[in-house]
């Protein structure tokens, strides 16, 4: 289904190898497929063309273009959630899951386009992975509309589905014909057990050909003598294959990273597959009888859904570019620009009280550390290495930086001397501070949240130096956004509300005493709190869950509460303008945005196709430096020729 390669996107890259190396390796083309930000790419089966899904204006459709990427063309009817198009054996027409207002459903559609046609009527969630029989006139597919995992099948002309195997209690999924049509390959389980089996669909007998519980199917051999799929039984996924009736099975990868995703060359001599050796995800090949793998990309970005071509001497794949870096931007609107390189991980951006540089956590030889630069870009410093460091804040005088840091078993607050380089621990040795840090604005007092061993957290402030300990807020369940007044008197807290089922904003004097509730958060979560420049109001979000999230304005007494924005996006406060004319936030999860406190008209400070994860406002709020990444990725095509020349 959509966008399965997720999970690796998420995984942290380390810079490339060196030039040597990926020099060696075949170049990368990037496929013109226009506007479009392809996924679940698919090449049809005469090579003739390719298939993807596409999200435009928000809707997903299914488009056809030719093998470079050329004129793509939408095919099917546009939905808002469209997913895993499917060759028919003629390559004349796809099959497609896609959401509707009772649920997902299957469709047909020929490449000319046109209606299509509806094959089920389940009206379910969960359903997708369709995949045409070797003759065409069946529909293999799975569907939670059961309550669990299940495949089915229907006909090619749509009617009532039936269930492959009705007597099994666990999940089927990942169901595969083989090439003659004759049995089905599949997953018996759930993420934490789960076995290879083979249906004989003439017979009904199933052969469960894997035992041990930690194996996943991935596909059958072009002859169906085999199967291959990903086994964890060394404690890394590593790639093996074994005989279609269980007798037989051989290790084709060993290693102490992860291989996974498996697919064969349609000659059956080779198989690609995603590994993370060497600290970075990318493609490699092993020859389906065993011997050397051999690397095809050596790039920052992850390459998923590999699919060869009908002439085993290509692959087409996505090629997700996840790497975070930081952007410069007037907070008057402008366009994003790039201050840290392309080819390292850095995020948690915080600017300085003089505007000149940012402090950030950057990934720099398998290790985040705390690295400082000028804002306009430029060679970065290190200020922390040799241990796990994150989430970097400025003193406001701009000497000090406190940073969270994990050198042992559990997080720790510390801070580094600008200037000196010379660091200390504040939270006391032991202690679990899982919560960053936060400066009173004066900047002789440090806040910072302590766990205890039975989950309840306490705030705590102390001076720079860990000296002067005083406790703020003692015993609740959870603790996050502690947030000093202008005039370092108070101190703003997002925690549970009394029924422990939402969230909600209170205040409490800095040396401790009675703590007053600002907002309820009984039917919603409030959060991410922000004080205007001379104290008098919070800007801060509610989040209802079933109408999206959006910012509000109260007094800091808690009443005048008033709604900011309304819209379907997700909409989260992260700072006032200078004047406490305007409220900045995060527009969903491309842009940000400005609107105004006494009109409610809005702008848009910049808008484009990076995720913002995180960003810093400069102290008089004419810049900003945001945290983004890639969203889209980008379909590409590495011929193999060359690398393959040699026989396996």
């Amino acid at each position: 289904m959509r966008m399965r390669h997720v999970g690796l996107a998420t995984a942290v890259l380390l810079p490339a190898c060196d030039g040597a190396q990926r020099s060696e390796l075949p170049r990368l083309v990037t496929l013109e497929t226009g506007q479009h930000a392809p996924d679940d790419p698919s090449i049809s089966p005469d090579g003739r063309f390719i298939a993807f899904t596409a999200r435009v204006r928000g809707d997903d459709g299914v488009y056809v273009a030719d093998p470079d990427g050329r004129n793509a063309r939408l095919v099917s009817q546009l939905a808002l959630d469209v997913n895993d198009p499917s060759w028919s054996p003629d390559s004349r027409s796809l099959v497609y899951a896609a959401a509707g207002t009772t649920g997902e459903e299957l469709y047909r559609v020929t490449i000319e386009g046109g209606t299509p046609i509806q094959l089920t009527q389940l009206a379910a969630d969960g359903l997708g992975d369709p995949l045409f029989s070797p003759d065409g006139s069946r529909i293999l597919f799975e569907s939670e509309h059961s309550g669990r995992i299940a495949l089915w099948i229907v006909p090619a002309e749509g009617s009532d589905p039936v269930e492959v195997l009705p007597g099994e209690t666990g999940n089927v999924f990942h169901g595969r014909w083989s090439p003659d049509g004759t049995r089905i390959a599949m997953n018996l389980g759930s993420e934490s057990g789960r076995v290879v089996a083979v249906l004989d669909l003439a017979g009904g007998a199933v052969t469960r050909v894997t035992h041990e519980g930690m194996e996943e199917f991935h596909e059958w051999s072009p002859d169906g003598s085999e199967l291959v799929y990903v086994s964890r039984r060394t404690g890394a996924e590593d790639i093996w294959v074994v005989t279609a009736d269980g007798r037989e099975r051989r290790q084709l990868t060993v290693d102490v990273r992860d291989d996974d995703d498996p697919v064969y060359s349609p000659d059956g001599r080779w198989i690609a597959y995603v590994s993370d050796r060497g600290g970075q995800h990318d493609l490699w090949v092993v020859p389906a009888a065993g011997g050397e793998a051999r690397r095809v990309t050596n790039d920052r970005a992850i390459g998923v859904n590999a699919r060869w071509s009908p002439e085993s001497d290509a692959l087409l794949f996505l090629n997700i570019e996840s790497v975070r870096r930081l952007y410069t931007v007037p907070t008057s609107g402008g366009s994003l620009r790039p201050i840290t390189p392309d080819s390292v991980f850095s995020e948690a951006p915080d600017i300085s009280p003089d505007g000149r540089s940012v402090v950030f956590s950057g990934r720099r030889d398998a290790q985040y550390g705390i690295y400082r630069m000028p804002i306009e870009g430029g060679e970065e410093h290190a200020l922390v290495t040799g241990s796990n460091s994150f989430q970097p804040s400025w003193s406001p005088d701009g000497s000090l930086v406190a940073f969270t840091s994990l050198r042992g078993p559990l997080p720790a607050t510390w801070v580094v001397s600008v200037e000196s380089g010379e660091e200390w621990q504040i939270t006391p040795e032991g202690a679990d501070a899982p919560g960053g840090s936060g400066w009173s604005p004066d900047g002789s007092r440090l806040g910072y949240g302590v766990r205890d061993p039975g989950g309840a957290m306490s705030l705590f402030t102390s001076s720079p130096r860990g000296e002067d300990v005083r406790l703020v807020l003692e015993g609740v369940p959870l603790l996050r956004s502690a947030r000093f007044s202008p005039d370092g008197r108070t101190v703003l807290v997002l925690r549970p509300t009394a029924d422990q089922d939402r969230f909600g904003l209170f205040r409490m004097p800095v040396t401790g005493g009675p703590v007053a509730a600002l907002t309820t958060g009984q039917r919603v979560h409030e959060f991410a709190p922000v004080w205007s420049s001379d104290g008098s109001r919070i800007a801060y979000t509610v989040d209802s869950e079933d109408a999206g999230a959006d910012v509000w304005i109260m007094n800091a007494d808690g009443t005048g509460k008033r709604r900011l924005t309304s819209s379907a996006e997700q909409e989260r406060a992260m700072a006032w303008a200078a004047e406490d004319s305007e409220v900045y936030y995060l527009n969903g999860l491309f842009g940000v945005s400005a609107v105004s406190v006494a009109t409610g008209a809005i702008r848009q400070v910049f808008d484009g196709d990076l995720a913002v994860r995180d960003l810093s406002f400069s102290r008089d709020r004419s810049m900003l430096v945001v945290e983004a990444s890639p969203t889209a990725a980008s379909l590409v095509r590495v011929d193999l020729r060359d690398l393959l020349a040699r026989e396996p």
